[in-house]
């Protein structure tokens, strides 16, 4: 499904470590961690949606072998040392988060919203919790909430990766059931290595997870 993409784009210069860069354009052969990370996030959602892995593994290579084009102070320089501002400060990143937002196993194991179906109007982690002016959290429940958001809109699917198993998840105040079919109103857990991956479902607006 990707062969015009590896027969225009690809750069084999790396195959002795298992990666098969992209170049940035047919014009100008160079390669770049932006259209290498954007084929790693399209292989893996490919291999999502259509359940055949078996470009997974080298899809991970693509966007391992992207970090490299990042110093530690976060400027972005490729192998030729050419600096492509647009690419590689836009563009880069978001296939990144799509490609957690994908395969939610990538991120580290942490409590933080992968992805939703809307904007999210505001978002709080414990125990950075009540930042604004406007505390939307009772002083009962700041020992044991987790995650506080808030969406523009009433329906909307968010993923978020956690370190464990929610015990008890609210939409406007009200207690939402776990369930395996992610119907409306309700959330799914599935488990990974470390943590997990929570799925909710809602026709509502504030979510609180404990």
């Amino acid at each position: 499904i990707f062969s015009w993409v590896y027969e225009k784009l690809g750069n084999k210069q790396w195959d002795n470590y298992g990666v098969l860069a992209i170049n940035e354009q047919t014009a100008y052969q160079t390669p770049g961690n932006s259209h290498t990370s954007r084929q790693g996030c399209a292989e893996l959602q490919y291999a999502y949606h259509s359940k055949d892995t078996t470009l997974k593994d080298a899809a991970i290579r693509k966007l391992n072998w992207a970090t490299y084009m990042v110093d530690n102070d976060g400027k972005n320089c490729y192998p030729k040392d050419e600096i492509w501002l647009t690419d590689g400060y836009g563009d880069y990143i978001r296939h990144y988060l799509r490609a957690m937002a994908t395969f939610p196993e990538l991120s580290k194991p942490e409590n933080h919203i992968l992805s939703s179906t809307d904007i999210v109007a505001q978002v709080e982690y414990a125990p950075d919790l009540r930042k604004q002016l406007m505390y939307y959290i009772g002083d009962d429940e700041l020992s044991t909430l987790q995650i506080y958001y808030r969406t523009f809109q009433d329906r909307t699917v968010e993923r978020i990766r956690m370190s464990k198993k929610p015990t008890k998840i609210t939409l406007d105040s009200k207690p939402i059931p776990e369930s395996k079919n992610l119907t409306t109103n309700t959330w799914r857990w599935t488990p990974t290595k470390s943590g997990g991956v929570l799925e909710i479902n809602k026709n509502g607006q504030e979510v609180k997870v404990f």
